[in-house]
């Protein structure tokens, strides 16, 4: 059981959900309309293996809108679509795929108007494959700070990514930048294991004004802020773990909400990494707060 507690500008402010396994269904309130917030998601399986909804959940007062509920499997190279929300307050919606081969990945999406805090995320909950054979990005379609949000999950098969220089991170002059066009963000290491900057790289208008650390300490927060033009700013990072696996995370923001992505790259068989990338807006801000999360994950 999974209790998820989001704060919102209304009474009942708490919601509370349980992720229920494939074939139950969370409690809904019949023919929704969904007018006021709603998370529409667009799920994209391009891998040649069977993507299994394990788990489905949403906050205690949403609804599947319209009967348009995610289907139990998505087949290879196809899509499903659904879309969950509600007719007074937020939307918060996770979805869980386990592939054919006993890889699961995750899907979390919040939308909520007023506060414009819209986190999304995907992440790799439990990796069975070694090496890995499927990476996930999650990315906002349309709405991502308005509270009626479009989604998109994609689940593609791995691809090495590309080498940047570590150095770009300390080479640039720190500058002041403003939060309107500026993406903030932590990386937070929640292994027992220190994390070692590979490489990070940026938008060719983007500039450092707060650069990642080379290394981070095991169970501890990471902060940097990089500046960008009034139209956004993106960085990728990729973070080695001291068994050889690394962790490629990416990020950005546009006028759109952007996009935020990992993918674990695991080369070592015994010790297994996840991550999650997460995006968040503060209240009354353009700005958005990325949390780029690693953790270790089961295997079997």
């Amino acid at each position: 059981m999974l209790r998820i507690s989001t704060v919102g500008a209304v009474l009942f402010s708490a919601i509370w959900l349980t992720l229920a396994p494939a074939g139950a269904h969370p409690r809904a309130r019949a023919a929704a309309t969904c007018n006021q917030t709603f998370v529409k998601g667009i799920v994209k399986n391009e891998t040649n293996q069977t993507m299994t909804k394990s788990a489905f959940a949403h906050g205690i007062s949403n609804a599947v809108c319209n009967d348009q509920a995610p289907h139990d499997s998505i087949a290879p190279n196809s899509e499903d679509q659904w879309l969950v929300g509600d007719n007074l307050f937020s939307t918060l919606v996770i979805i869980r795929y386990r592939l054919t081969n006993g890889d699961e990945v995750e899907l979390h999406a919040y939308a909520e108007k007023g506060n414009r805090s819209a986190p999304l995320s995907c992440a790799w909950t439990q990796v069975v494959s070694s090496p890995r054979a499927f990476d996930c990005r999650a990315n906002w379609v349309y709405g991502g700070v308005t509270g009626q949000a479009s989604v998109s999950l994609r689940v593609f098969p791995v691809a090495q990514p590309a080498a940047a220089d570590a150095a770009q991170s300390r080479s640039t002059t720190p500058r002041s930048c403003r939060d309107t066009s500026a993406l903030i963000g932590t990386t937070t290491n929640k292994t027992g294991v220190a994390l070692r900057l590979l490489s990070v790289s940026h938008g060719a208008a983007d500039s450092w004004c707060g650069a990642p650390a080379g290394s981070q300490a095991p169970h501890s927060v990471g902060r940097w802020k990089l500046g960008g033009p009034r139209s956004g700013a993106s960085a990728r990072f990729v973070y080695r773990l001291p068994n050889g696996d690394d962790v490629d995370f990416a990020a950005a923001v546009d006028r759109r909400g952007g996009l935020v992505e990992c993918a674990p790259v695991d080369r070592a068989r015994a010790a297994l990494f996840g991550c999650r990338a997460v995006r968040m807006v503060k209240p009354n801000s353009e700005a958005p707060r990325i949390d780029l999360q690693v953790f270790r994950v089961r295997a079997s």
